[in-house]
C-alpha cells in the first residue's frame, strides 16, 4: 500500500487553519496532510511542554489530563508489565503519562516561572487563559477568492495596567534559553509567523471592543527544561513581528495555489520543483 494512500483529503481540506498546520505547509504540503489527519507520534517533550503549559496556567485540570506514575524499570519483565497496565490505564480514561521524576521537574520549571520577576509581571496582568482566537482572511492579491478562517488559542492575553496596551504571551520550554540562541530557535520553528497569527487576532478583538487599532505586544515566556530551570521573558520587536506577517502572507499565496490545484500530496518538489545543487557549507569551507 502506498504511504499517501492511506492519507485522506477531505472536502474543504484547508478551509479552516492555524500556526500549526500552516507550520506544516511550510515544509512540504504532505506535512501537511500529515498533520491534518493526526499521521503522527506525539512525543516527550510535547508532553511535557504541554503538562507545564497546564501546571502553570489550568491547574485545576491537571489531573483530568495527566497521569503521574511511578519511575518504573522498563528493562526488567516487572518493570515493563507495570508500565504496560500504566498504559492501558491511561489509554482508558484518555490521559498522558508522566513519569514522577518528570513531574517534580515540571513543578520545580513552573515554579522558577512564577519566580521570575517579568514573567511575574505578565501572569499577575493577564485576563484571559487559553485564549481562542479566530479571524477571516482573503487574500486580494490572488485570483481564486478562496476564504480562510485562521485559529489560535494563545497561553494568555492581558493588558500593561499603566498604558492600557494589550499584550499576548506564550510559554515555552527548551534546552537553552539563551537570547541569541532562542532567536534562532524561533526563526526555526517559525515562532514568528505564530506571534503574527496571535497579534493579527488580537488586534482585530480589541478593534471590535474598542473600536480603536490597538499595537499588542507579543512576548515569550521561555523556561528552560533542565536544572537550575532559567527563565526568559523575550518582547517580540517589531521587526519580529513585520517578518511574522510577510511568512504569513506567503505561507497563504503557495496555501491557496496548493488548494487551488489539490497538490496536497506533493513533498518537497512542491517549494523546490527543480533538482538541488548541493554545497559545501561555508563552516567546512573555513575548517
Amino acid at each position: 500500500m502506498n504511504y499517501i494512500d492511506k492519507l485522506k483529503i477531505k472536502d474543504g481540506l484547508g478551509q479552516r487553519v492555524s500556526y500549526s498546520s500552516l507550520s506544516k505547509f511550510a515544509k512540504s504540503p504532505i506535512d501537511y496532510l500529515r498533520y491534518v489527519n493526526k499521521d503522527y507520534e506525539t512525543t516527550e517533550a510535547m508532553i511535557i511542554g504541554s503538562a507545564t503549559d497546564c501546571l502553570l496556567l489550568e491547574p485545576e485540570e491537571f489531573d483530568n489530563r495527566f497521569m503521574v506514575i511511578e519511575n518504573v524499570k522498563r528493562n526488567t519483565k516487572v518493570g515493563k508489565e507495570k508500565y504496560a497496565e500504566y498504559c492501558e490505564l491511561a489509554k482508558k480514561k484518555e490521559l498522558e503519562l508522566i513519569k514522577e521524576q518528570d513531574f517534580e521537574r515540571i513543578s520545580m520549571m513552573v515554579n522558577s516561572v512564577k519566580s521570575n520577576p517579568n514573567a511575574k509581571w505578565l501572569l499577575e496582568n493577564t485576563t484571559s487563559i487559553q485564549h481562542r482566537i479566530k479571524f477571516e482572511y482573503e487574500n486580494p492579491e490572488t485570483e481564486y477568492n478562496h476564504k480562510f478562517t485562521i485559529n489560535g488559542i494563545t497561553d494568555g492575553i492581558g493588558e500593561n495596567p499603566i498604558t492600557k496596551t494589550p499584550f499576548i504571551f506564550d510559554l515555552k520550554t527548551t534546552n537553552d534559553c539563551n537570547k541569541n540562541i532562542w532567536s534562532t530557535t524561533v526563526i526555526k520553528w517559525y515562532y514568528h509567523l505564530q506571534a503574527y497569527i496571535y497579534y493579527k487576532g488580537i488586534q482585530i478583538d480589541e478593534f471590535r471592543r474598542r473600536s480603536k487599532l490597538m499595537k499588542p505586544e507579543f512576548y515569550h515566556i521561555v523556561v528552560e527544561n533542565k536544572e537550575p530551570f532559567k527563565v526568559y521573558v523575550f518582547k517580540f520587536d517589531e521587526n519580529f513581528i513585520a517578518e511574522g506577517k510577510r511568512l504569513f502572507e506567503q505561507i497563504m499565496v503557495e496555501f491557496e495555489y496548493c488548494k487551488e490545484h489539490n497538490l496536497w500530496t506533493q513533498g518537497t518538489e512542491f517549494h523546490e520543483p527543480e533538482m538541488v545543487s548541493l554545497e559545501l557549507p561555508n563552516w567546512y569551507k573555513n575548517k
